[in-house]
């Protein structure tokens, strides 16, 4: 086999299940929150780059566009992980958001984690506020957290930066 075609071959059995060397910071459902909600694993809000670099991650890195969010005038650019768990959000062409979803198994700077109960969660948190049954929230500058529980359990986290 001549080396360019190895090469050619190396290169294809690498990249179709998402490729190290162009994704050497792609999302992963583990990555856990910086402590001060500024971003998610290697990601930080307002410092990823713009809209191109999620298309990277779509074609790249085996991550996919969420629920028909393409980004354009009144909508935001979505982009969540091969295992559906962590949503990567871009606004006004930068990166600006994340919610975590079911099956995330990172956690936030004080450990809070997907499961909780919502008492172990305030206990951690007392700064939120509740905003109905089902929810809490905090504001801290421009950024903006939102938790969900299902059942008491922590179901959902949802934190934007505008």
């Amino acid at each position: 086999m001549r080396p360019a075609a190895f090469w050619t071959c190396l290169l294809c059995i690498v990249c179709c299940t998402g490729c190290p060397l162009l994704c050497p910071t792609a999302p992963s459902s583990a990555d856990d929150v910086r402590a001060d909600w500024s971003g998610i694993g290697n990601y930080r809000f307002h410092r990823q780059g713009d809209d191109s670099s999620a298309w990277m991650l779509v074609r790249n890195c085996g991550c996919n566009v969420f629920e028909g969010h393409t980004g354009g005038a009144g909508d935001t650019l979505q982009i969540v992980d091969p295992g559906g768990s962590l949503v990567l959000i871009w606004a006004y062409n930068q990166f600006n958001g994340f919610v975590l979803r079911e099956g995330w198994s990172g956690q936030t700077g004080r450990g809070a984690q997907l499961g909780m109960t919502r008492a172990d969660f305030i206990d951690l948190y007392p700064e939120f506020t509740e905003t109905s049954s089902e929810d809490l929230y905090f504001q801290s500058g421009t950024t903006w957290v939102t938790v969900s529980f299902d059942d008491g359990l922590l179901s959902e986290l949802d934190v934007r930066d505008y």
